[in-house]
């Protein structure tokens, strides 16, 4: 525009020069001017407007993204609370025989020789073993305040896999744990971060259904203790990676959906994070990063 502009001009300046009218030329030159002036006004008006246009669709698009996260989360919460209801009356009407039966089966023990203590010991256990799984299933609903202690992490993972050894032997998979020390201290809750590493460990003898090896490392930093499980089972695709966690998704047949996001919660009640790594055919890594302090 501006070079069209100025063509004119020169044009109109040797004819009004050879014409000596050179009144007519200054109101050209003005005229000229002015419309330059107006044109570049203009252009950045719309410069300006597109923009601001982007800018606008950019922050509709985040108001879009937040909704849908928002009403994804409302849609959790709502299953959660589902949970807790059912949890509430699974929890009241399992508990009281199941507190009968235990008092009764102590009764009957101090009756009993050893060879049949045996028997009613390993029922006990059972017993016990049915309790903790209520809590975890209660804790869903509502988490309950966890008295933490020194516990030494090294310690916990040999009795988790010494645990699931007859598991492991079945599923043809070898556990190999390494520790880069003998003693990795750190105030926690024992038993939920057990409960954790048996979660983690049985997902992974699932994901290995023809065996393989499942390595265990735990690593004590400066500041943080560092544990992987890293198997090499099918392994997952990034769709699957991005909902593991959500409340009852799960590819697994018979399973709740719920294992992933209690050790996700157990993890974040002792400020640590849980990643997840995995690659379809190669296998899968959980890293658990727990803060010493």
């Amino acid at each position: 525009m501006a070079i069209l502009a100025v063509s004119v001009f020169f044009i109109l300046a040797v004819y009004h020069y050879i014409t000596s009218q050179y009144l007519e030329l200054g109101i050209w030159l003005a005229t000229i001017v002015i419309t330059i002036y107006l044109y570049s006004k203009n252009k950045q008006g719309k410069d300006h407007y597109v923009h601001s246009r982007q800018e606008w669709d950019q922050i509709t698009r985040e108001q879009k993204n937040l909704i849908l996260k928002m009403e994804s989360m409302m849609n959790d919460a709502e299953k959660l609370g589902i949970l807790g209801e059912l949890a509430a009356g699974i929890a009241h009407e399992v508990r009281n025989p199941l507190t009968t039966l235990k008092g009764f089966l102590q009764l009957l023990r101090s009756d009993l020789d050893d060879h049949k203590k045996s028997f009613v010991d390993l029922m006990l256990t059972e017993v016990d073993r049915i309790e903790m799984i209520t809590d975890e299933f209660m804790s869903v609903a509502r988490p309950h305040a966890t008295l933490n202690k020194e516990e030494n992490i090294v310690s916990l993972l040999e009795q988790v896999v010494k645990l699931l050894q007859p598991q492991a032997l079945l599923k043809n998979v070898q556990v190999l744990l390494s520790t880069n020390q003998d003693n990795i201290s750190l105030n926690c809750g024992g038993n939920q971060l057990k409960q954790v590493f048996i979660n983690i460990m049985k997902n992974a003898f699932d994901a290995m259904p023809s065996g393989g090896n499942l390595y265990i490392k735990a690593r004590q930093k400066l500041e943080s203790i560092e544990i992987q499980f890293i198997d090499e089972g099918i392994g997952m695709s990034a769709e699957v990676l991005a909902k593991l966690g959500e409340p009852f998704f799960t590819q697994k047949e018979g399973g709740h959906g719920l294992g992933i996001m209690m050790c996700q919660k157990i993890i974040e009640t002792h400020d640590g994070r849980l990643d997840i790594q995995s690659k379809v055919g190669e296998g899968t890594t959980f890293t658990i990063c727990l803060p010493i302090e």
